[in-house]
């Protein structure tokens, strides 16, 4: 099943805002396991790969950063 990049923009935003709660205080080493987990869990449930969520992931946070 092709998900829309609709859904999986919707998805990699409710991520970031876990992402920015969860890591806000997590050095930088520690933290990257966990993001990349997150980003292997979003691949599994969209079919893709856990890179392309990156990649979508930070041109979200570009895209968003305050």
């Amino acid at each position: 099943m092709a998900y829309s990049k609709y859904l999986i923009e919707n998805a990699i935003e409710q991520m970031a805002k876990e992402v920015e709660l969860e890591l806000k205080d997590v050095p930088l080493d520690e933290g990257l396991p966990i993001l990349r987990a997150k980003a292997d869990k979003l691949a599994q449930r969209f079919n893709t790969t856990s890179v392309e969520i990156g990649k979508m992931y930070m041109d979200y946070m570009a895209k968003n950063k305050k």
